[in-house]
């Protein structure tokens, strides 16, 4: 103990000792982390915690869904005894048609919505063309550079081309003033006839898909009208009736798992896309 009555530590060998000094004499000082290497450090630590954050959520979803699922065995199995499992049968057809036309119905309104919009925007750029024509031509509609930026827009890796000729010693003198401005209105043409020709291509697409959408309408409203019709005069008795509710409560339970299953694939996304930027990222 030391004079003031403090415990010391008690005395090292001096062979240990000896060793520690020359340990310590060949030893180069640790190197103090870089500011990249803190802000790297910090990415990973942010990424492992939204990994762990999606992964937890993706399991709560889960277990939802499981959930769902279990209940819907037990509310499938009380309805078949209510209503009986050959009235709900009986009544399966006319349910399951009407579905697949329903189903047919908001396809073609599908490909009708994309039909028009690429006829929409294939009429505007085909006007477009048709001005930046007339301009090219010399006519009397003139257009300024920025109006031929609106126009025809250009990619930058052309526009960049053009600089980069523009910028030779053997092309400066055929690319400086007007001559670069025409030849930059004749990309721009160019740009413009290949978007017409891509969008003329996408609304035959269309139109042959909406065909066919058309066709499947007609085919399901032909089949929902037959059941229909199977069931025309029946009384309150009848099976369609009668198990309307099991098919009311199948379609709310198929609703219910679509969107909880569009959420599970969500997350799993979003979960390997931050376990792959976790893999790229630089060993902290």
């Amino acid at each position: 103990a030391a004079a003031d009555g403090k415990p010391t530590a008690p005395p090292r060998p001096p062979d240990v000792a000896l060793a520690d000094e020359e340990e310590g004499e060949g030893e180069l000082p640790e190197l103090m982390p870089t500011s990249k290497s803190n802000a790297d450090s910090a990415e990973v630590r942010k990424l492992e915690l939204e990994a762990c954050l999606l992964q937890e959520e993706y399991r709560q979803h889960e277990e939802v869904h499981m959930l769902t699922l279990t209940e819907w065995v037990s509310e499938f199995n009380r309805l078949m005894g209510d209503i009986g499992r050959q009235v709900i049968e009986r009544a399966q057809g006319y349910y399951d048609s009407r579905s697949l036309w329903q189903q047919a119905v908001q396809e073609y309104a599908r490909a009708r919505e994309e039909l028009d919009q690429t006829n929409a925007k294939l009429e505007a750029v085909q006007r477009d063309l048709a001005k930046a024509e007339a301009a090219l031509c010399g006519g009397d509609a003139q257009l300024t550079d920025e109006e031929w930026e609106k126009v025809a827009p250009l990619d930058q890796e052309e526009a960049d081309a053009i600089d980069g000729m523009a910028n030779m010693k053997e092309s400066a003198a055929a690319l400086q003033g007007e001559a670069r401005r025409r030849l930059l209105q004749a990309l721009r043409l160019s740009a413009l006839s290949d978007k017409v020709a891509s969008l003329q291509w996408k609304r035959d697409v269309a139109k042959s898909e909406l065909a066919a959408k058309h066709r499947e309408l007609d085919d399901c409203r032909q089949r929902f009208d037959n059941e229909e019709q199977m069931h025309s005069s029946c009384t309150w008795y009848c099976s369609v009736k009668r198990a309307a509710p099991f098919y009311e409560k199948r379609r709310l339970h198929e609703t219910e798992v679509e969107a909880q299953l569009a959420v599970l694939r969500s997350l799993e996304r979003r979960l390997q896309q931050t376990r792959q930027a976790l893999v790229a990222s630089p060993p902290s």
